[in-house]
């Protein structure tokens, strides 16, 4: 019912709220201070920008489904194809930062002295391939 609805996009909107202002605020102390440009918090940088785009696409769905205009599936999957990726990229990112933690506990010299755009690019690379994996099986 409509009732329903409108209880779901509260819901949707109070939480893009919350994290929004949340993420926003990840990304800006990552921004303003220099001690968070580890390769930790890039990586959760990285999370939270995808996280960021993910809660906007949310609005978007809401924005469809209040339009009440039907949407054709081919249509659907080219809008929301890029949710898709970054969703995929964000389950890799989230792998990725235990694999960071992982390395830094078990080899914490190596990790020390490993380049940090080579070393971002190894952990990060599979979240991509992963995506556009599962874009293509589409």
């Amino acid at each position: 019912s409509d009732a329903d609805r409108y209880i779901i996009w509260s819901g949707i909107v109070l939480f893009n709220i919350f994290g929004l202002f949340g993420n926003a605020n990840v990304i800006f102390a990552h921004y303003r201070l220099k001690a968070l440009r580890t390769k930790y918090g890039i990586l959760l940088t990285l999370l939270v920008s995808a996280h960021t785009i993910c809660l906007l696409y949310e609005l978007l769905g809401i924005a469809y489904d209040a339009s009440g205009i039907p949407i054709i599936r081919r249509t659907c999957f080219y809008v929301f194809s890029p949710y898709l990726f970054i969703n995929c990229l964000q389950i890799a990112l989230m792998a990725a930062i235990s694999t960071d933690l992982l390395i830094s506990i078990a080899a914490p010299l190596r990790h020390r002295s490993m380049s940090t755009t080579p070393y971002l690019t190894m952990l990060i690379s599979p979240g991509i391939v992963y995506g556009i994996a599962v874009l293509s099986m589409g």
